[in-house]
C-alpha cells in the first residue's frame, strides 16, 4: 500500500522539511487545507524518518540550574528532547548566565534571576543554536524563557556526545532539512537504498542498510504514553511554564489505510 508521501509525489506535489518543519507545496498551487495538514503531518513525518532512517529529536522542556560533575558545577540550561520515533529520552546542556547583569527595580546586579530565567551572550552556543532554528530572536537576551515552547514545532538532528548515552553535543544540534529532491529520490521505487552521505549536516542515520522502508512504515503508531510522537496530548510541565504539547491522534480515516481514490477525495474535497 502506498504511503502518504508517495501519494503526494504521484500527484506532482512537492514535499520537503525546511528548518525542521514539514512543507508541502501542492502541484495545484493551492494552499494545503489546515485541517488536512494537522491530521496528516505526523504520519508524513513518521514515514520520512522511518524510510530514510534518520534519528531526529523533538524538544520537550527545559530547566535552569548548575550542572557538572563534582564541585565544578556551572550555570546552564538543560534542554530535554525525545526521539521522534522511539520516544527515547535525550538531553543537552548549554552554558548560560543565571544572574542579573545590571541593577533594576526587580533586583541588583549579580542577584540570581527568577527560577527558569536565564540570559545568554551573542557568541554563546545557545544563541547560535537559536539562530539555526529560523525563529525570531527575543528583543532581550534575557527573554528566551518566554519563547522556549516554540522549539516544540521543530525536528532536530544532533551528534551524540561520546560515552554519554543520552546526551547530545550542544554545538551540533540543528533543525533537520531535507530537500524536495532528497525525498523524491528516497521514495522512488527504484531507489530505496539510502546512505548517510546523502543527507546534509551529517544527520544521524538510524538504519542505513535497510533496503525497504515498508517494514518501518507499516508498523503503525506506538500507543505508549511515554513516547514523544505527535499522536497524543501530553501535559508537559517545566520551570516557569505549564503548557500542553498537542499530539493529534490518528483516526479511522488513517490515510495509510485508505485506497488512493478515497485519499484523493479527502485531499481534494478540502481544497475545492
Amino acid at each position: 500500500m502506498a504511503t502518504t508521501v508517495e501519494k503526494l509525489l504521484r500527484r506532482g506535489d512537492e514535499v520537503s522539511i525546511e528548518h525542521g518543519r514539514l512543507v508541502i507545496r501542492p502541484a495545484s498551487g493551492k494552499a494545503v487545507p489546515p485541517d488536512w495538514y494537522k491530521e496528516n503531518a505526523p504520519i508524513i513525518i513518521e514515514e520520512v524518518l522511518a524510510t530514510l532512517g534518520i534519528e531526529a529529536y523533538r524538544y520537550r522542556r527545559y530547566k535552569t540550574g548548575h550542572f557538572g560533575n563534582g564541585k565544578a558545577k556551572l550555570p546552564g540550561v538543560h534542554l530535554y528532547f525525545c526521539d521522534a520515533l522511539s520516544g527515547s529520552s535525550a538531553y543537552s546542556i548549554f552554558n548560560v548566565y543565571l544572574t542579573r547583569v545590571r541593577s533594576t527595580k526587580l533586583g541588583k546586579a549579580g542577584a540570581a534571576l527568577p527560577d527558569g530565567r536565564f540570559r545568554v551572550g551573542e557568541h554563546s552556543h545557545f544563541y547560535r543554536f537559536w539562530r539555526k532554528t529560523d525563529l525570531a530572536v527575543p528583543k532581550s537576551l534575557t527573554a528566551f524563557h518566554d519563547c522556549m515552547s516554540k522549539l516544540r514545532h521543530i525536528l532536530f538532528v544532533a551528534d551524540k556526545a561520546p560515552n554519554r548515552n543520552q546526551r547530545l553535543e550542544s554545538g551540533s544540534i540543528r533543525p533537520l532539512s531535507l530537500s524536495v529532491e532528497q525525498l523524491r529520490s528516497a521514495f522512488s521505487p527504484d531507489n530505496f537504498q539510502i546512505t548517510a552521505g546523502q543527507f546534509p549536516d551529517n544527520s544521524q542515520i538510524r538504519n542505513p542498510d535497510k533496503d525497504s522502508p515498508q517494514s518501518h512504515v507499516d508498523r503503525g503508531f506506538q500507543r505508549n504514553s511515554t513516547t514523544c510522537r505527535n499522536h497524543y496530548e501530553n501535559k508537559v510541565i517545566s520551570n516557569n511554564e505549564d503548557t500542553r504539547m498537542i499530539m493529534h491522534p490518528t483516526t479511522s480515516h488513517d490515510p495509510r489505510m485508505q485506497s488512493i481514490d478515497e485519499w484523493l477525495a479527502n485531499y481534494e474535497g478540502e481544497t475545492a
